[in-house]
């Protein structure tokens, strides 16, 4: 029985351990990707980085990364719901290892993390499909002033 027990959790803390690592590597990597640098400072051993990206799919990131020259770096999870943002999970990662410091114990954030996390490539393409049809349209806006500016000047010049 309590060899069984011993069982039950191992296979808890290995599956923590490997949620942890996937929610950490795609902090970094989102943030990296599509975040935006609040710090970055060059010291003689080591770079402080600090990145993040808001509202993000009712999430919010942080990275913050290369703190000192023996490294250590935090990384920062929050979701939004009902217009308040709740800190979900926090980690410090140092030496090949990580040392959680706020894991909620409520699954909704965690289960919508990861079906993000999945659709990822997904939901960036959409994205960039949009901020691609924003792009078109505000240069359509500019070729149509531009045209009815220079309507107006050769009325101008036809006095009319």
């Amino acid at each position: 029985m309590e060899k069984l027990k011993l069982e039950r959790l191992v296979q808890k803390i290995e599956k923590q351990e490997k949620t942890v690592k996937e929610i950490n590597e795609f902090v970094e990597e989102i943030t990296r990707g599509i975040g935006k640098e609040d710090l970055y400072s060059e010291s003689s051993g080591h770079t402080h980085i600090i990145r993040t990206l808001d509202n993000f799919q009712g999430f919010s990131f942080c990275a913050n990364t290369g703190q000192t020259m023996f490294g250590g770096e935090d990384y920062s999870v929050w979701y939004s719901k009902n217009r308040t943002q709740t800190p979900v999970f926090s980690v410090h990662y140092q030496d090949g290892k990580y040392a959680v410091k706020e894991f909620k114990k409520d699954t909704e954030w965690l289960k919508k993390l990861q079906k993000i996390m999945k659709n990822k490539k997904s939901i960036l393409a959409k994205m960039e499909k949009e901020k691609e049809k924003q792009r078109i349209k505000i240069l359509l806006q500019k070729e149509q002033k531009n045209k009815r500016k220079q309507l107006l000047e050769d009325a101008k010049v036809l006095k009319l």
